[in-house]
């Protein structure tokens, strides 16, 4: 009896590596500021302080709604720049 237990907690424990080790081994996808600025350069923008600035909002969170306030702020911002609304997002987005 004590073996059957032993065997099936040491397949449980292996089944259990196996389900975790994809979750480990990827690591998740690093975005900052570079990105966004990267990302509006590529498509014709010129990067400045202000720019930089706008991308930067969104990795600072210290907007009173966090994350979400710091993304509005981002594509505002960036709009008021002259940066086209999806081409704004997108770019926000990759600060996160």
């Amino acid at each position: 009896m004590r073996k059957a237990v032993r065997r099936i907690a040491a397949a449980t424990g292996i089944v259990l590596a196996g389900a975790a080790l994809p979750l480990v081994a990827t690591a998740p996808a690093h975005a900052d500021p570079k990105h966004c600025a990267s990302y509006l350069h590529a498509h014709g923008y010129v990067i400045g302080p202000k720019v930089a600035g706008a991308c930067a909002m969104v990795a600072m969170e210290h907007t009173p709604g966090g994350k979400a306030g710091a993304m509005t702020d981002c594509n505002l911002y960036l709009f008021t720049l002259g940066v086209k609304g999806d081409e704004a997002s997108t770019a926000c987005q990759l600060s996160l």
